[in-house]
């Protein structure tokens, strides 16, 4: 599946909820990332992610 693909099988809540949780859970994105079962791209700022 392309990324772009991938993007599009996740609700703007879910998004938002992810960035959220990634910017102030004290966890890393790795971990963040895993607990989501996304990829770590999917949360860079600026990379194409969500």
């Amino acid at each position: 599946m392309r990324p772009t693909d991938m993007a599009a099988i996740h609700s703007d809540e879910f998004k938002r909820d992810a960035v959220r949780i990634a910017l102030t859970s004290g966890l890393t994105r790795r971990q963040v990332a895993s607990d989501l079962g996304v990829g770590l791209s999917t949360l860079e700022v600026g990379s194409g992610g969500f």
